[in-house]
């Protein structure tokens, strides 16, 4: 059973290897635990069977919320969960900040989470050229518009 919920301090043990398993250059572990207890960022996480298996980050600024982080243990994907946690980072993001948009970046490579951010009405605006520095890779930049 997959539970989906805003992150606690203490789910920085989980989060951090996560992000390790699954990013190029992970943020630091003081810098995710930062986006958990910021009062302008929403960390949730994914737990299957009382395991975090995943996790998504949304900082704000201004009318905007960014999302940062989106990522789920390869032997978790495919189930749902990032879109289940994409949904309740978004929700609860609108529910506490007057937001206009949410924007994001993605390796331009990467289509089977360009696919995901479609589904959920994100469209792409923009290319950000050599924007991941362990690839020189452009990152597709991403928004959805609220209220339009």
């Amino acid at each position: 059973m997959i539970t989906i919920r805003e992150a606690t301090e203490n789910d920085i043990f989980d989060i951090y290897p996560i992000a390790c398993s699954c990013f190029h250059q992970p943020w630091s572990e003081a810098a995710l635990f930062d986006e958990i207890i910021r009062d302008t960022s929403v960390v949730v996480v994914a737990e299957c069977d009382g395991k975090v298996v995943g996790f998504v980050t949304v900082t704000v600024f201004y009318d905007e919320g960014h999302i940062t982080n989106v990522a789920v243990l390869g032997e978790y994907r495919r189930m749902g969960i990032a879109s289940m946690m994409m949904d309740e980072a978004i929700k609860l993001s609108l529910e506490r900040f007057e937001l206009y948009l949410h924007t994001l970046e993605v390796r331009i490579t990467n289509d089977a989470a360009i696919g995901l951010y479609t589904k959920k009405g994100f469209v792409a605006v923009g290319i950000r050229p050599n924007y991941y520095n362990d690839t020189n890779e452009d990152a597709l930049l991403m928004s959805i518009i609220y209220g339009e």
